[in-house]
């Protein structure tokens, strides 16, 4: 399963009957992605391990232009981007170009103080979603936080 907070992982579950139809672009590809390509339609996934890349059949790129803007290399309009990894608030403006109306951006550690992702760290990416429906789950006695922004414009 994704390493998001339980409640999110929770929605995931029952939303799964549905990912059999969704196109997934993961930023910050990991062991995960295994669950990712077993539920969805299609699944693309980068990450910045040459190991991890090879490991899991994914893009690796390791420098910041190459991996923020990969999914620009993609015809695909995807179902769910998930934001994971590096360069994370970056990701967010091709993420925005490659998203479906009415998909979601999964972001996880958004606005997670305890991290270097507090609220601070999202420069670009807090004003480019505000006008989004946003569920934030945070498990009980833990700071972790994943945030599920669904884009309707």
């Amino acid at each position: 399963l994704p390493n998001f907070t339980k409640k999110c992982v929770e929605w995931l579950i029952k939303l799964t009957p549905s990912l059999q139809n969704f196109n997934i672009y993961e930023y910050g590809a990991e062991v995960a992605a295994s669950w990712w390509i077993k539920h969805a339609k299609e699944y693309t996934g980068i990450t910045t391990s040459e190991q991890v890349g090879k490991l899991l059949d994914c893009y690796y790129k390791w420098d910041q232009d190459s991996y923020v803007n990969h999914i620009m290399g993609e015809t695909t309009q995807y179902d769910i981007i998930i934001i994971n990894g590096k360069w994370r608030d970056e990701c967010i403006i091709p993420a925005l170009q490659r998203i479906k109306k009415g998909g979601y951006i999964i972001i996880n550690n958004y606005h997670q103080n305890k991290t270097e992702f507090r609220p601070a760290y999202w420069q670009l990416t807090t004003p480019l979603l505000e006008k989004q429906p946003v569920v934030i789950f945070h498990d009980e006695n833990s700071d972790a936080r994943t945030a599920v922004f669904q884009v309707v414009n």
